[in-house]
């Protein structure tokens, strides 16, 4: 069988991972790293990212717990199968791409384990995109970063998405189209074991209310 799939795909190695599909990520290299996650740029594709587990972060200590019926299925992949199910949920509902979030672009095998690939998203200079709070911190509020909130929070509530996790560090100030706008590119989907969230719209737009009041005074922009 091997060998028959070696002659049909000549780059396949007598692995169980095609060649193609293998990516060797440099340690030294880390674009960011989360309380879960190491982020790398992908080193064959330029508009995309690579996440891998970080094996000292949240989700891999929480995997060694196996406290939870999410964690005993999916182990440290557990965050990314309800950001991947959440975004499905989502594509569902609006019947195209969300491009408020971050699109997801399947899995690699990497020298580093398993690798979540999911778009890059730039700013004007066709940089990486910074987060929000590096923006204020940077420029102040120079930005009409309310306005930017404010467009975020009604895609977000219009899609009837559910996000765990909306501090300032998981939005980043992008442009999209030659528009600046915000986009999510961690964070997505809930955490609770029963999601109420995702299947009542008063719960779901009540917390989404009150999440942006929140974010809006973390970074100094109360109305």
């Amino acid at each position: 069988m091997i060998a028959m799939a070696a002659q049909a795909y000549d780059f396949w190695d007598g692995s169980s991972v095609p060649v193609s599909r293998k990516v060797t990520l440099n340690p030294d290299q880390v674009l960011t790293r989360g309380l879960a996650r190491m982020i790398f740029d992908h080193p064959q594709e330029p508009d995309r990212l690579i996440k891998v587990v970080d094996p000292d972060g949240t989700d891999a200590r929480r995997a060694q717990k196996r406290n939870r019926p999410a964690i005993m299925l999916y182990g440290a992949f557990a965050s990314w199968q309800r950001e991947v199910s959440e975004y499905c949920r989502i594509m569902n509902r609006m019947g195209q791409l969300p491009d408020f979030i971050a699109g997801y672009h399947g899995f690699v095998m990497t020298n580093l384990g398993v690798g979540l690939v999911v778009e890059r998203i730039g700013d004007a200079d066709g940089q990486l995109a910074p987060s929000i709070d590096t923006v204020v911190a940077t420029n102040g509020h120079n930005l009409d970063l309310r306005s930017m909130i404010g467009a975020f929070f009604s895609d977000l509530t219009m899609s009837g998405g559910v996000a765990s996790d909306l501090n300032p560090r998981n939005l980043v100030v992008a442009c999209r189209q030659g528009k600046p706008g915000l986009v999510l590119v961690d964070g997505l989907g809930d955490r609770v074991i029963l999601p109420i969230r995702a299947h009542s719209a008063f719960f779901r737009e009540r917390w989404l209310r009150q999440a942006e009041i929140k974010l809006c005074r973390e970074l100094g922009l109360q109305d």
